[in-house]
């Protein structure tokens, strides 16, 4: 059976709210995880002001506890933490994070990104699992670690929502940077740019494969 967890909060006055004690225990989504993590990095950040929004990023990264853990969808990528598509790194933990945030130390400067490109002329092989792949090499500073990875694309399709879109990162991991939508029967992808974090701490020098 599903069970549904809601978290408990303030709420508007009266009928103007959802129930009329102006408290709810159904908040919940992005909509309470967002005001939680903001509070979280208050706290961080009062343990250490000297930390910039980078920091922060990878402390949570780094911190988060692995929740549903028998979700088949998890993973350890190449720089040896848990991620999965559905939870991200993870459940923000504020105990470990405001522990850790008292000895971090900043990361280095943002570095200009590595980049590379290609121009595919290949048709897409309809209802074809293994779809078609290309691979582009990315060379750095062997010292270059990996925050954001971003792939734009210029697809030409009648129904883009058929298309699911994957990459392999040098260490091998795979994330998918764009999932089968059904729903969606819009055409094409112009100069679309999808965004993982699957990737943060990993070496992004060697073969990146787009399937």
């Amino acid at each position: 059976s599903w069970i549904s967890a809601g978290v408990t909060s303030v709420d508007l006055t009266g009928a103007s709210g959802l129930s009329v004690t102006n408290y709810t225990s159904s908040f919940g989504g992005t909509s309470a995880a967002t005001p939680i993590v903001a509070g979280v990095v208050g706290l961080i950040l009062d343990v250490n002001p000297y930390l910039g929004w980078r920091d922060v990023q990878h402390l949570l990264a780094d911190t988060a506890a692995q929740n549903d853990p028998g979700d088949p969808g998890w993973f350890n990528n190449g720089a040896g933490l848990h991620f999965n598509h559905n939870y991200g790194f993870g459940r923000v933990d504020a105990a470990a994070a405001v522990a850790y945030a008292a000895t971090r130390i900043n990361v280095p400067v943002e570095a200009a990104p590595l980049t590379n490109s290609e121009a595919v002329a290949t048709p897409i092989p309809d209802n074809t699992p293994a779809g078609i792949s290309r691979s582009l090499a990315i060379s750095g500073s062997p010292n270059f670690v990996a925050e954001h990875v971003e792939v734009t694309v210029n697809v030409t399709h009648t129904f883009r929502g058929d298309l699911k879109f994957t990459l392999t990162a040098p260490s091998g991991t795979v994330s998918t940077i764009g999932s089968q939508r059904w729903d969606d029967g819009g055409a094409n992808f112009s100069n679309w740019m999808f965004t993982s974090v699957a990737h943060m701490g990993e070496d992004p020098n060697g073969t990146w494969t787009l399937n």
